[in-house]
């Protein structure tokens, strides 16, 4: 006979180890399951990222659009209106006429009243309106040293070359008192152009004045240049574009046309 002792001993080890297994294997369930939902979990959080970095995307993409578009709002506020409307007005001048002789200045748009070329912009008002000594009138703008006015010169005599670039560039200008009416300038040309098939450049410094009243650059070339002269003409209210005349001086005969722009 088994002692009543040893017989729970026997039946109760068994038992423990049943009970310790279960419990392994609800503990194992429990971790895989847990595993499985952080898998679910990390999956739906990559998703929501991307979904959240293409908005971020689209977002920056839409904030860069507003600013230029803001950029532009700003931009089209500061238009000068009056600016245009002068440049246009310098554009109509030329065609309706002059009523002042050639070495006259006209006292505004057609108002008939004339005075010399040389009393503009001497400080003292010898129009009835003042309007000579105009801060418009009396800019220096054209004749700043360090401008350059780039384009394109044709060739109608003279010379026989294709349409080719070049540039006319103000070296420097002094204000005389005893002719405070113009500006005696020093400039440089430069051109480049093919001749017989082969690129040539030009460069040669220039001397001459800017005239208040006529508002026209006139340069005698120096130098390899010395046998030609620019004429170049600004319109009333546009001190960025101008249009010269490249002449002989010894005939004045005309020999090309340029049409140059402010380089900026």
């Amino acid at each position: 006979l088994i002692e009543p002792q040893r017989m729970r001993s026997t039946l109760f080890t068994p038992l423990l180890v049943v009970v310790f297994v279960a419990t392994c294997a609800a503990l194992v369930s429990d971790i895989t399951a847990g595993i499985g939902n952080t898998a679910d979990d990390d999956a739906i959080d990559s998703e929501e990222a991307r979904r959240l970095a293409a908005n971020a995307f689209s977002l920056s993409l839409l904030d860069s659009k507003l600013k230029v578009l803001r950029e532009k709002i700003r931009k089209a506020s500061e238009v000068d209106r009056g600016r245009i409307y002068r440049e246009i007005q310098a554009r109509l001048i030329p065609l309706e006429g002059r009523l002042c002789e050639e070495s006259e200045f006209e006292c505004g748009h057609r108002n008939g009243e004339c005075i010399f070329e040389l009393f503009v912009c001497d400080g003292r008002k010898d129009c009835s309106n003042g309007y000579d000594e105009d801060e418009a009138v009396c800019s220096i703008e054209p004749a700043l040293a360090g401008r350059t006015y780039s384009g394109n010169i044709h060739w109608t005599s003279c010379d026989r070359r294709d349409d080719h670039p070049v540039n006319i560039t103000i070296l420097g200008y002094r204000i005389r008192k005893y002719s405070s009416s113009i500006i005696w300038l020093k400039g440089l040309i430069e051109a480049s152009y093919k001749k017989d098939g082969k690129q040539e450049s030009t460069s040669h410094t220039a001397i001459g004045h800017y005239k208040f009243a006529r508002r026209q650059i006139v340069l005698l070339g120096e130098g390899i240049g010395k046998e030609n002269a620019a004429y170049c003409n600004f319109d009333k209210g546009d001190n960025k574009r101008t249009k010269c005349d490249l002449v002989k001086v010894s005939s004045l005969d005309h020999c090309a046309t340029m049409h140059l722009e402010l380089l900026e």
